[in-house]
């Protein structure tokens, strides 16, 4: 599965018997995992997502009889957890986003999707199938300038519209965003670059520009997010699934997509290769799919859903997500590339930002 970039124009307004003494899925749990551990281990993003995340799966653990253990960290730092422990798992599953699943599915990390248990994955969009199924997409997400509505009216700006207001000397030492080692960072760039990979080099020449004006190139989403809320920053590039739920409960953000377009990504869920639970990996998988949890996603962190059976209610829609139309606008970037080139694009970043 490719990254995919946005090149629409979007506005955004801101036995029957048992199971009538226990659940089948607990009986079958209990069946295939013997003295196994009823602890389930997700290596996960933290922040605002995870406690929604914990939310969706509250009836998932009653109903299965099993304790999930959330421990939370960075797309990146996930993976790396992987490959430290891959001689003898530590972790069932492995929330990600499409960059990571794409490296951690070439590096054999994860097992495929085990569709007589995963039912809901039929129900997928084809434009968000990953790599030899090895992995759940569980909602789609964007790019977008945030912006301290209070701040642009005392000072008499208008709100930014496209990508190049970020390079605007007014908006110097107040602009918040990621490192390219963090995902969101790169697809930042990729934007700058129009989403050609072979236009990264001028891309990275591009934000150099701002490295006077940048304070710090933040290294994680949740540290992004922290500030943001503490107001440090005027403006900047953020997630939507991140920026609309802070905007939603009452931060004085606003949050736009640029004319322009924009990269758009997904956050996933894949089964651990070797966990110590596979089955309920598994289950795990399905659930992040079922229509219910992907309506959740949708109506808490203004996730667009992977579910094409999933309907986007208008009300949704104002917000920037995506309904079956505007899916099939995604237009998919070389994520070979990505995988082959980011450690190179990272040291680039560095340097060009350091000098």
């Amino acid at each position: 599965m490719s990254t995919l970039f946005f090149r629409k124009p979007l506005r955004i307004i801101a036995g029957l018997a048992a199971c009538l003494l226990l659940p089948c899925h607990t009986t079958a749990w209990a069946q295939d995992n013997g003295a196994r551990s009823k602890t389930l281990v997700v290596a996960s993003f933290g922040g605002g997502l995870d406690q929604v995340y914990k939310k969706v799966f509250e009836p998932f653990e009653k109903e299965y009889g099993v304790t999930i253990r959330w421990t939370p960290s960075s797309a990146a730092e996930n993976l790396a957890k992987l490959k430290a422990t891959k001689a003898k798992p530590e972790y069932d599953i492995a929330l990600v986003e499409n960059f990571i699943l794409y490296a951690g599915a070439v590096q054999g990390l994860f097992e495929p999707v085990d569709e007589s248990i995963v039912t809901n994955y039929r129900d997928l969009y084809p434009q968000v199938r990953p790599l030899n199924n090895l992995g759940v997409p569980f909602g789609l997400f964007y790019q977008g300038i945030f912006y301290r509505q209070d701040e642009f009216a005392k000072r008499g700006w208008t709100a930014p519209e496209h990508w190049s207001d970020l390079f605007e000397p007014r908006y110097c030492d107040q602009i918040g965003m990621l490192t390219p080692s963090v995902s969101d960072g790169l697809r930042f760039l990729l934007i700058l670059a129009e989403g050609q990979t072979k236009r990264m080099p001028e891309a990275i020449a591009r934000l150099a520009t701002l490295k006077k004006c940048i304070p710090v190139l933040e290294p994680s989403a949740p540290k992004l997010e922290e500030k943001v809320q503490l107001g440090e920053y005027t403006m900047g590039v953020m997630g939507s699934i991140r920026a609309i739920p802070l905007m939603q409960r009452g931060y004085p953000i606003k949050f736009v997509l640029p004319s322009e377009g924009t990269v758009a990504g997904y956050s996933a869920a894949a089964a651990v290769k070797g966990a110590p639970n596979p089955k309920m990996a598994q289950e795990f998988l399905n659930w992040f799919l079922r229509p219910e949890s992907q309506q959740q996603l949708m109506k808490e962190l203004f996730y667009t859903p992977t579910n094409r059976l999933v309907t986007v209610p208008e009300n949704m829609k104002k917000l920037g997500i995506l309904d079956s139309e505007g899916i099939k606008g995604l237009v998919p970037v070389d994520e070979e590339a990505i995988y082959k080139n980011r450690a190179a694009w990272i040291r680039q970043t560095e340097r060009a930002m350091a000098q």
